[in-house]
């Protein structure tokens, strides 16, 4: 009976331990985040887990994106920091410059056949969150003008 239980307890110190892992896993990214920039919007493709770890990935790459609590470290950031998301589709392979998106791409260097632009593809896949974003926020402003004028105009009307 004693064995048992301390097979037991040895069970739930490593749980714990891996609990505490995922938290501080959270949490580092998070903070570091927040201190960095401090007064900014932190903006996230709006990505869908089932597309990460599909079998068309390499068999590493999805037990890691599977493992990863992606929408708990988006959560974490949002309870203290403003976040918004965006589109994912074609961050990385459109073009910043003259939205040309280039059909295959293969390594870390994005090359543009229109413009002829080259760049590091983690750039360019920020870049584009960046404008998709702010491109989001003109037309919701244009949304609200629009409705604000459309309203001052119906009072007018009455």
């Amino acid at each position: 009976m004693a064995q048992r239980k301390s097979k037991r307890e040895l069970y739930e110190k490593y749980v714990r331990r891996e609990r505490n892992r995922e938290k501080d896993f959270i949490n580092k990214p998070s903070s570091g985040l927040r201190m960095l920039f401090q007064n900014a919007v932190h903006v996230f493709e709006d990505l869908d887990k089932e597309d990460l770890v599909s079998r068309k990935r390499a068999k590493n790459r999805r037990k890691r994106n599977y493992r990863t609590p992606w929408k708990r470290i988006h959560r974490r950031i949002s309870e203290a920091a403003l976040t918004a998301h965006v589109d994912p589709s074609n961050t990385s392979r459109e073009c910043p410059k003259c939205r040309y998106a280039v059909e295959i791409q293969e390594g870390h260097v994005f090359e543009c056949p229109r413009c002829g632009l080259k760049m590091n593809r983690h750039k360019v896949a920020s870049i584009n969150i960046r404008r998709r974003h702010l491109e989001g926020k003109r037309r919701r402003k244009r949304r609200a003008s629009m409705r604000g004028s459309s309203t001052a105009v119906n009072r007018r009307l009455l």
